[in-house]
């Protein structure tokens, strides 16, 4: 006798062929003695029914063709509504997905565009602007020179270039505008070059965010007194 366990294809097309016996009334019960009711079959095909009871169900159905026909049809209904649900959960699960996706692309780009934005900001663009203080009498603590003009400078980032007076010397320079005379507003470092006999000092300063209106420009060299001119800042 041979003892061979069956291998999963062999159970497989055993099986197979049992449920085609099954399904063609290979079985047949035209009285339905013992049958059990559909709502136990309809257990069994959702895999609903209490242990205690399954086995005895189970072992109807596999010698009962009507009983198997009407279990197969209750189980290809609970197939379809389980790939019916599943579908819809991977349909919500992709639209979280997606607005999930779409707030972060959003909010990254929103984070990006905003330090790209910060970053432009910090991009200062210094527009060339002369001053000439070869003819200008400089102050130290008297009033402005009666009928001399204040300098007029623009409120917005200025790369200066500063004639400075006749026999002012080239090196470094501190230069400062303020309110009131030795509280600066702003300063800033540079430095004089000569050429043709003009010392000309070159510095930077942004003053845009300085309200309009009266201040002081002043000048000294490192280690000397303040030299301040009156300015307007329109």
């Amino acid at each position: 006798m041979n003892d061979r366990k069956l291998t999963r294809r062999e159970e497989a097309i055993f099986v197979n062929a049992a449920q085609r016996v099954l399904l063609h009334g290979g079985f047949p019960n035209p009285e339905r003695t013992g049958c059990p009711d559909k709502s136990v079959l309809r257990a069994i095909a959702a895999h609903t029914i209490r242990a205690e009871h399954l086995m005895d169900s189970i072992e109807h159905v596999g010698f009962c063709s009507p009983c198997y026909t009407e279990f197969s049809a209750f189980r290809r209904q609970v197939v379809i509504r389980e790939r019916i649900r599943f579908a819809a959960i991977a349909a919500c699960i992709a639209v979280v997905l997606s607005i999930g996706l779409w707030h972060w692309l959003g909010r990254h780009h929103a984070i990006s565009g905003g330090g790209e934005a910060t970053r432009r900001e910090r991009v200062v663009t210094y527009q060339a602007y002369r001053v000439d203080l070869r003819n200008r009498a400089a102050l130290r603590g008297q009033t402005p020179t009666p009928g001399e003009h204040p300098i007029e400078l623009p409120r917005r980032p200025l790369a200066l270039s500063i004639y400075l007076p006749l026999g002012s010397e080239a090196g470094g320079y501190e230069f400062q505008i303020a309110r009131e005379r030795g509280k600066p507003s702003l300063s800033a470092d540079g430095a004089a070059a000569l050429h043709e006999g003009i010392a000309t000092l070159n510095v930077n300063v942004n003053i845009e965010s300085l309200p309009a209106g009266s201040y002081w420009a002043g000048i000294r060299r490192a280690g000397l007194s303040w030299r301040y001119y009156p300015v307007i800042i329109k």
